[in-house]
């Protein structure tokens, strides 16, 4: 639980960070997240809010499986309306990976992690600070999940995308460039050897 909160806190301090360096020259980050639509922005749809809620409810209630089931629906009415690599399924993604992290799942919670990972590269790359951030902080979750999960080399290889993404957008000394480069060491290979 703990490293999803820190996760969560270096998300929201890269974006504070980026949204500092746009105002410093002259410009601003929008309040709107094109790129990853808030669970808010869900909850304003008809069809997807009851869903949503009732996930949020189940896992309020510590009803994991049901909360999972419940996002599960959500993601499939999220494609079929908009297609299979829809921006809007990133916070049913992230949550359900968040509930099964925190729940000690860590294989489970690979696979939204992925496909969030899959989504958000699809729109990250084209030197955009902000999305660029969202993927490492995706890519830091997936890796650490797959540090759980026993697989230090897929760890060490999205705990390394995510350094560099991470470092190319907010700096190298930035807190989360930091945390990043800490848990690639932490599974790195060469730490093992010593």
């Amino acid at each position: 639980m703990r490293f999803i909160t820190c996760a969560v806190a270096l998300f929201g301090i890269a974006l504070a960070a980026l949204s500092l360096r746009a105002e410093e020259a002259g410009g601003s980050v929008p309040e709107s997240v094109a790129i990853d639509p808030s669970l808010d922005a869900l909850l304003g749809d008809e069809e997807l809010a009851p869903m949503i809620n009732e996930a949020l409810k189940c896992r309020e209630a510590g009803a994991d499986d049901d909360a999972i089931k419940h996002l599960r629906r959500v993601n499939a009415a999220i494609k079929k309306r908009h297609g299979a690599n829809a921006l809007q399924q990133l916070p049913i993604l992230d949550l359900a990976a968040e509930i099964l992290f925190v729940a000690g799942r860590y294989a489970e919670a690979i696979t939204p992690l992925e496909r969030a990972v899959t989504i958000r590269g699809s729109q990250a790359g084209d030197g955009d600070a902000e999305r660029d951030v969202a993927l490492a902080s995706s890519l830091l979750l997936l890796g650490r999940a797959q540090a759980e999960n026993g697989n230090k080399a897929g760890a060490a290889a999205a705990l390394t995308r995510a350094v560099q993404l991470f470092a190319a957008s907010l700096g190298d000394e930035h807190e989360a460039t930091l945390a990043a480069r800490r848990s690639l060491a932490a599974v790195s290979p060469e730490k093992e050897a010593s």
